[in-house]
């Protein structure tokens, strides 16, 4: 059996559905503040991969309307206002 629009929760190690829902994103918000007062590089990631799977969602046609593309994006772009260096190493 082949499972499309899957992929792997690198922060649980979990299977995920190609759906990033506003839960999930705040989720993912409080691993990368809690990450980015102790490992810059580590936050950067997390943030790198919540924007690559929102970016993703939305390319596979995962939301129903621009509205709730809208909503997830709100809350993906509240990333950007926790304050850590961002570097590639």
């Amino acid at each position: 059996m082949i499972l499309e629009n899957v992929y792997i929760d690198k922060i649980n190690n979990t299977l995920k559905l190609g759906i990033m829902e506003i839960k999930e994103v705040k989720e993912r918000l409080v691993n990368m503040k809690q990450h980015s007062k102790h490992d810059n590089e580590r936050a950067h990631g997390i943030e790198d991969e919540l924007l690559e799977d929102f970016v993703k969602a939305i390319k596979d046609n995962k939301y129903k309307t621009k509205e709730e593309i809208i909503k997830v994006a709100i809350e993906v772009y509240k990333a950007r206002e926790i304050s850590f260096q961002r570097w590639y190493a």
